[in-house]
């Protein structure tokens, strides 16, 4: 009973991640929430989409599981499951490698767990080098999971400013920050393509932050929500604070900060040249500069320290 019950399960799980390989095939991109998934949609093998194949390794499977249900189909069986693994395995070390891709994942671990079902169904499939197949399998499975998630979560926050090619990371109590997000708001005529990404070093920084954001409540008030950012709370009155929700989101942009590799803000990224020249610029006098608000080697702050900015 327990391995018919088994076998049932396993044919569900394998209908399902036919429908999901299929509806992926055709561009429905579900559960795509990393920058792999656009990578790997148009990989091939053996001439055909990855998709494709994973929808027939799925056919194949509940094919199979179904007719076991009245013949000896142990030999097969333990063909498309070797065949399965194989791919799957090198398909997620390909994913550890270079980019990870997270609809994939999700057809790997449903074919996982049909081939653990199988296993429990079927005594002919516990082999010792089988095992050990499943083994390295599930070893690359977590580290893509684990990889997928960091990923996901690290995807930042932006209350201030839309999704685009330039993305300034700063910190409200930081005063190089507030010089570079001000010669922004001031000097740059595209705004709308600017992302600005809070990452927040204490609790100064959340209650500015909270208070911002309770501006942003009305609309066209974002550009003053983020000049009044870095200036310091008026002393009394009730002071608004941040939701866990913003505050797991101020700790996913801090990851997406460690991910890129930065450890001191502000950091001004761009695939272009800003110009962020004033108008008009009295001249300095002799053998001094003027104020570079992204020289980021005299002017940036480490966002882990508690410590203001300099």
């Amino acid at each position: 009973m327990a391995a018919r019950i088994s076998v049932l399960t396993a044919i569900l799980l394998s209908l399902i991640g036919l429908a999901f390989c299929l509806a992926n095939l055709f561009g429905a991109d579900l559960l795509c929430t990393t920058d792999g998934c656009a990578i790997y949609h148009d990989y091939r093998i053996f001439g055909l989409n990855l998709y494709a194949v994973g929808a027939a390794g799925f056919v194949a499977m509940a094919a199979l599981l179904l007719l076991s249900m009245r013949r000896q189909v142990d030999a097969l069986l333990m063909l498309v499951v070797v065949g399965g693994l194989l791919i799957e395995t090198a398909l997620l070390a390909y994913q550890y490698l270079f980019w990870v891709c997270s609809s994939c994942l999700v057809a790997a671990l449903l074919f996982g767990l049909v081939v653990l079902l199988a296993f429990l169904a079927f005594p002919s499939l516990r082999r010792r080098w089988l095992y050990g197949m499943a083994g390295l399998w599930l070893v690359f499975a977590l580290f893509v999971s684990f990889a997928v998630a960091k990923e996901t979560l690290s995807q930042p926050w932006l209350p201030f400013g839309g999704p685009g090619p330039v993305q300034v990371f700063f910190s409200p109590t930081c005063a190089s920050c507030r010089e570079a997000v001000l010669a922004i708001l001031d000097r740059y005529p595209h705004r709308d393509r600017v992302a600005f990404i809070p990452v927040s070093k204490g609790a100064e920084d959340d209650r500015r932050l909270a208070a911002a954001l309770a501006r942003l409540r009305q609309p066209g008030t974002e550009a003053a929500a983020l000049r009044h950012l870095f200036e310091p709370l008026a002393p009394g009155g009730a002071a608004a604070t941040l939701s866990y929700k913003d505050r797991f989101r101020l700790w996913s942009n801090k990851i997406h900060l460690a991910a890129r590799g930065f450890t001191a803000i502000p950091q001004v990224i761009s695939p272009f040249p800003l110009d962020l020249s004033p108008p008009a610029l009295p001249a300095a006098p002799s053998g001094l500069l003027p104020f570079d608000p992204f020289d980021q080697e005299k002017q940036s702050c480490s966002p882990l320290d508690n410590q203001p900015c300099p």
